[in-house]
Order: C-alpha cells, then structure tokens, then sequence
C-alpha cells in the first residue's frame, strides 16, 4: 500500500483512469474505463464500480479533503450510480460522466492546497505514467 500522499495519489489516478477512461471506442475519439462495460450486467456491473468509486472517496477523507469536496466527490459518485442503473441509458451515461476522474482531480487540487506539492513538479518514478486531468463543472462529457 502507497504510503505518501504523491503515492496515494499516483494509485488513485491508475485506479480513476481504469474505471472511466482506459480505452477508446474504435472510430471515435470517446474514452470509456471498465465502469460503462461493467455497467452491462445488471445491478453487480453498477456496484462493483461504485465500491471502486468509494475507495477514492475514503482515501481523500484520510488525506484529509475537507466535507464540502468529500461532499461533491460523493455526489458524483451517487448520480453515476443510480443512473448508470437505468438499463441502456445509464450505460451510455457512464461512458460520459467520469466520477473518478473529477473526484481524484479534486483530491490533487486539495494536495496541492495542503501540502504544497504540484504532481507535474514531483519526479515520477520510472514506467509510471501521469494523466492530464481537466475537471469542468457542469460536467460536459469531453474528456
């Protein structure tokens, strides 16, 4: 387990990435993670992403995000759920609303008010990747 907060960070993003922007639809420019193609199987394929979407939520929580961004994370993580439940629609909602990107691009703003570090400043350790993250609210789908 990541012990600093750069770590934690780190790991989080890979695990955001997977869960919403991991490959692109052939023939598009659209990128989906395993949530919207989890989402396929009934009532399962929604939660087992939401767990993932909590575990984000508890790390920020340690890492100490105060309540009105732990707030905000949670409300993503709710909408993306319940509708990603809504057969058809909701799995081409979540191919669009990327929860844990915006939740750990809001855990990385909060890191860089806390402790002063800036991911792009930090030196990341060699076949590690960082990911561009560009969180817009209202959410408009572009990733």
């Amino acid at each position: 387990m990541a012990t600093s907060p750069h770590q934690q960070l780190m790991q989080l993003k890979k695990l955001a990435r997977l869960l919403d922007a991991a490959f692109v639809l052939p023939g598009t420019k659209l990128k989906i993670g395993i949530d919207p193609i989890v989402g396929l199987i009934p009532v399962v394929g929604d939660l087992l992403p939401a767990l993932c979407s909590l575990y984000i939520i508890y790390v920020s929580k340690k890492l100490g995000v105060p309540r009105k961004i732990l707030s905000l994370m949670y409300f993503n993580v709710v909408v993306d759920t319940f509708i990603g439940m809504i057969p058809i629609l909701g799995d081409t909602f979540d191919a669009y609303w990327k929860s844990n990107i915006w939740n750990v691009s809001l855990l990385e703003r909060c890191l860089e008010n806390q402790v002063g570090f800036r991911l792009s400043d930090t030196e990341v350790p060699p076949g590690e990747q960082t990911i561009d993250v560009v969180v817009e609210y209202p959410p408009t789908g572009k990733s």
